[in-house]
């Protein structure tokens, strides 16, 4: 059983976190769930177009700039520090610009969470795509800045056709999404102080019902 359990491959799984308080710093409030990819450590905020959701941008389409400074606007959950997606491989190589590069948070939320491939990621079925409600097929800023002889351009994701690519300008109109580093909705770990006292009173417990038994067992022998 364990030789036939390690070769199985490994499943690509997101885990809906729940619902968040939400500040988007420009007034707006309210809850959003987070979802968090184990695979590559990172929590996103679940929503493909949580700019318009709250009413930061009328459409949701930013220029990097914009997109970029909502991003680290934003504080959920108390946490703040969201940024938009690297494009850069997990390992910090690249960026890669192919088709299907699912080396990159984009990339592998698109084909390793979703389950696209080089087609609009609306037109797939898997089951997590109700996790990110809004996700347009379109392409979506990521954080990663390029030099292209004088001018400064941002790699994004074309979530129509399974593109990271870096040949538009940041004054394009693009869609955005925001990530945290780690994953911010998991329950916290108790203090080990938490962790003995609540050892310290689970064996009172037991101690206490050994001596309630022992009490009782010595009445009845005691009444007959």
């Amino acid at each position: 059983i364990a030789g036939l359990s390690m070769s199985r491959p490994a499943m690509a799984i997101l885990y809906d976190r729940g619902s968040f308080s939400y500040d988007d710093g420009a007034g707006n409030t309210g809850i959003v769930n987070l979802i968090y990819d184990k695979d590559f450590d990172i929590t996103w905020v679940g929503d493909g177009n949580f700019a318009q959701t709250t009413c930061f941008d009328v459409d949701g389409k930013m220029t990097w700039f914009e997109a970029d400074a909502w991003a680290r606007g934003l504080t959920i959950g108390g946490s703040t520090d969201w940024r938009l997606p690297t494009s850069l491989n997990q390992d910090g190589s690249g960026p890669v610009g192919a088709f299907h590069a699912t080396g990159s948070e984009m990339g592998h939320l698109y084909s390793g969470e979703l389950g696209g491939a080089y087609s609009l990621i609306s037109a797939r079925s898997d089951p997590d795509l109700g996790l990110f409600p809004n996700l347009k097929d379109y392409r979506y800023w990521s954080g990663t800045e390029t030099l292209s002889g004088v001018t400064t351009l941002a790699w994004n994701f074309d979530f129509s056709k399974d593109l990271q690519s870096a040949n538009h300008h940041q004054s394009g109109f693009f869609y955005a999404l925001a990530v945290h580093s780690g994953d911010v909705g998991a329950a916290p770990v108790p203090e080990p102080a938490t962790v003995a006292l609540l050892g310290i009173g689970l064996v009172g417990m037991a101690v206490a019902e050994v001596r309630r038994r022992r009490k009782k067992e010595m009445q009845l022998i005691i009444s007959k």
